[in-house]
């Protein structure tokens, strides 16, 4: 499945919630948030998951967080940083550092950018409700 964007977003395979010390699944990454931005600020498909902000002192917060829960936000491969367990996305631009598991395709003629998992079937769009 592929997920809408829509300004900056953190996005996180559902798989590695497992490596989380508190927030280890779906269900209780869900319970972090008010029940009022579920679809419109965070979306999920059966592979991703997307919290989405409008600066970057919100999504620097949301880094911490997730570093703390156990997530290992980089890694180094070939001199080059890359993002590792999540991957930030900037909706004009695609992922703010090379990822390796994740699909950014561009926006246009009125359509909102998308990512999708790239092991993964690409399937049906999750839309932002707005």
């Amino acid at each position: 499945m592929s997920i809408e964007m829509q300004f900056i977003s953190v996005i996180i395979p559902l798989e590695n919630f497992k490596k989380c010390k508190e927030y280890n699944t779906l269900k209780k990454v869900i319970s972090r948030y008010n029940p009022k931005v579920i679809g419109k600020i965070i979306l999920h498909d059966n592979y991703l998951f997307r919290d989405g902000a409008m600066n970057w002192y919100d999504i620097d917060f949301e880094l911490k967080f997730w570093k703390k829960q156990g997530l290992k936000l980089t890694k180094v491969k070939n001199h080059r940083l890359y993002w590792c367990d999540l991957c930030v996305v900037d909706m004009s631009d695609g992922p703010t550092k090379p990822c390796e598991w994740l699909k950014f395709v561009k926006g246009g003629q009125g359509k909102r950018p998308y990512v999708y998992h790239k092991n993964k079937p690409k399937g049906r769009l999750i839309k932002i409700v707005i």
